[in-house]
């Protein structure tokens, strides 16, 4: 495991890249019941040296990285904590599917909390190619409310497929939460994840 973060590191990969490895690594094998290589104090010395060498200056979050979505993919259908008890296989398959829609439009249209909170049906179009794109009608950098429109690719797309309900019109909310109710959201599956910080 060691090796392998210092070929990463060697190959131009950022100290996020390396941290966002280790947790998928050990989130594989706590999955498989296996002991992870990532709690080895080895690793751990080698991964916080690295951590030294390739640390920059913190800067603003941006947008979710395809990387990132990646470990949200495979993990977000693991049944999770549900008042005192655990999610059922079924459960946890419906609000994945409501992660997952939720993640992937604040990655691809690079929606702020704000945005996704307003954003109702009405303003999401498909096209003929499986792509499609949201109307953000007021953002926070729009003073003269003037709105934009932002592409979104096919899978992102599908994953609100996923979730529409039936017979919902314009006006109804995509994801009827609020901001504060996404950023517990995406913080819950951001460490279900194991990639909370």
């Amino acid at each position: 495991m060691a090796r392998y973060l210092a070929a990463r590191a060697n190959t131009r990969a950022s100290i996020a890249t390396l941290r966002l490895a280790t947790s998928a690594i050990s989130k594989a094998h706590e999955w498989a019941k296996l002991e992870s290589p990532c709690r080895d104090p080895g690793v751990r010395a080698s991964l916080k040296g690295w951590g030294r060498r390739l640390s920059r200056p913190q800067r603003q979050s941006g947008a979710l990285t395809s990387d990132v979505l990646a470990v949200i993919r495979l993990t977000a259908v693991q049944p999770r904590r549900r008042g005192r008890g655990i999610e059922t296989p079924e459960q946890a398959a419906e609000r994945a599917k409501f992660d997952l829609a939720l993640v992937a439009v604040l990655s691809d249209a690079g929606l702020r909390r704000s945005e996704a909170s307003s954003l109702t049906w009405g303003d999401v179009q498909r096209w003929d190619d499986g792509s499609g794109r949201i109307t953000v009608v007021r953002s926070k950098t729009d003073a003269e409310a003037q709105g934009a429109v932002v592409a979104i690719n096919p899978a992102a797309m599908q994953a609100l497929a996923a979730i529409r309900p039936a017979g919902a019109g314009g006006e109804v909310k995509v994801f009827g939460l609020s901001e504060s109710q996404i950023a517990r959201r995406v913080k819950a599956i951001a460490k279900a994840a194991g990639l909370e910080n």
